[in-house]
């Protein structure tokens, strides 16, 4: 966000914004280190009228390959929820 700083005001003129957060992980130590985040985006709903949102991704994701690194590979049943 430090990158962009003239992102809440084009967020605000293009009018109806919405920006939702998708955080991955539920442990203390990464809530941790969001809190830095929500500081910034505090003062954009304030001062921007943006409507932020956070959205706890991890519970609804499900590993889409088998193996780490270079040894990646998809599911052989093309059906990774059920694998």
């Amino acid at each position: 966000m430090p990158r962009h700083p003239d992102l809440p005001r084009r967020l605000a003129e293009a009018g109806n914004a919405e920006l939702f957060v998708s955080v991955h992980k539920e442990s203390p130590a990464y809530v941790e280190r969001l809190e830095p985040v929500h500081a910034p985006l505090g003062k954009w709903r304030a001062e921007f009228g943006i409507d932020v949102s956070f959205y706890l991704s991890a519970r609804n994701w499900t590993r889409r390959y088998t193996g780490f690194g270079r040894d990646m590979k998809p599911f052989a049943d093309a059906n990774p929820r059920q694998s």
